[in-house]
């Protein structure tokens, strides 16, 4: 366990709470994670109303309504949800990926987990985000869980609670991949330092399945499989279990080239034909002119837009959070284990080489990178120089920013003013 001398707690003491609720703890992170969408829902409510997009939002009011009660509590309690992406993962769960469409650059995991629940509530969306629901609070269970193993007790919950509300933690909660995917890689992570090869490769594959990002496991649990054969803890025949992940991304990329026919073109060139091996040539249909470039392109790209562009308000919001997490990962490097630096490289490097002519994504995509986190949490909880109180203060005051903050981000999701 790496806990250092000012992260572990005072004698006698035990780890802080914060709130009703202990994190750790299945039924407390249910709650909390229910109490959290309810919160959400009745801020994206009156927005929705105001500017409704769906068709659903568009035809039925909030109040009063003479449409049965199922349909006025999709369109009160679903529909908000349901901005940008959305519409790709009802198609995958509806009616299976086409080419035709933009369903193709998206991977599989996350819909088809949808599929069984869209078959018994008689609702993709609604499917789409109860499993969003489920993934969120697993998350914050493993999250928590990890932190306690290998960081600190106290760090637990404060950095869970960090988790859920650093913006744009709402997006967990939003028919969006991302909390499925960082269950997948907490609990990927946390069977690697365990040295629980196989188990660790099945995560590290069910992640490359949910999101591209998911390949990232491959330098972690590849290092921390040499460190054991060092060591003696592991045999060479361990590292078929590393296999898992790229044969998870082949998978479904066998399924994109051969079974849907999205052959790559060479008459595009060299690069892009190559390129469309890994990524969907009909990501084009989501972003035109979105791809792979190099990691400063972006930067540079962000950095001409917000000086030129007439409201640059939304790259300031790319820009600003999500080098603030690079920024963090930066200067807590030496905080983090070899395993989640290793990630959290990975991550960063793959979020700043994302290149889109609208927007990065970069905030969203840097959220994946979750020790930055466990940073935040771990400088928020350790100062010699205060008393818990103050320290439990502090950390409740960054907290409750981080909240604030996420809400606003949200506001502006379910109002069509800011693509995350």
């Amino acid at each position: 366990m790496n806990v250092s001398a000012s992260q572990a707690p005072p004698s006698g003491q035990g780890p802080p709470r914060f709130g009703p609720f202990d994190l750790r703890k299945w039924l407390d992170a249910t709650l909390a994670v229910l109490v959290l969408r309810l919160a959400m829902g009745l801020l994206a409510l009156p927005i929705s109303a105001r500017f409704p997009d769906t068709p659903l939002e568009q035809q039925v009011s909030v109040w009063p309504s003479s449409l049965p009660p199922g349909v006025w509590l999709q369109r009160v309690c679903v529909m908000p949800w349901m901005r940008y992406d959305w519409e790709y993962y009802v198609h995958i769960v509806t009616r299976g990926y086409r080419l035709d469409d933009g369903t193709a650059s998206f991977h599989p995991l996350y819909p088809l987990l949808a599929r069984p629940l869209a078959w018994m509530t008689g609702s993709a969306p609604v499917a789409l985000l109860l499993i969003s629901t489920l993934s969120t609070i697993v998350l914050c269970v493993m999250f928590a869980r990890y932190v306690e193993r290998f960081h600190a007790p106290r760090l637990a919950t404060p950095a869970a609670w960090l988790l859920l509300l650093a913006p744009p933690s709402f997006i967990f909660l939003a028919p969006y991949t991302e909390s499925t995917f960082l269950a997948l890689c907490v609990a990927c992570l946390s069977a690697t330092r365990l040295e629980k090869w196989w188990l660790a490769g099945l995560l590290g594959a069910l992640a490359t399945l949910t999101r591209q990002q998911g390949v990232a496991m491959l330098m972690p649990l590849g290092w921390q499989l040499v460190v054991a054969i060092r060591a003696g803890r592991a045999m060479a025949f361990h590292g078929a279990a590393l296999s898992f992940i790229p044969a998870g991304y082949a998978l479904y990329s066998y399924y994109r080239l051969i079974i849907l026919g999205e052959w790559p073109s060479a008459a595009n060139g060299l690069l892009k034909y190559w390129s469309g091996f890994l990524v969907s040539p009909s990501s084009q249909i989501v972003v035109p002119g979105s791809g792979l470039a190099a990691p400063w392109r972006p930067v540079f790209e962000t950095a001409h837009g917000i000086l030129n562009a007439p409201n640059p308000y939304h790259l300031v919001i790319d820009f600003v959070l999500g080098w603030a997490f690079v920024l963090l990962l930066v200067f807590g490097w030496k905080r983090l284990h070899a395993t989640e630096r290793l990630y959290s490289a990975a991550i960063t490097f793959l979020a700043l080489c994302f290149y889109s002519p609208i927007y990065m994504s970069l905030p969203r995509h840097m959220l994946l990178a979750f020790p930055a986190v466990i940073v935040l949490a771990s400088w928020a909880m350790s100062d010699k120089t205060m008393s818990d109180k103050a320290i439990g203060n502090r950390a409740r005051y960054l907290i409750e920013a981080c909240a604030i903050a996420n809400l606003l981000l949200l506001a502006a999701f379910v109002r069509h003013g800011w693509v995350p």
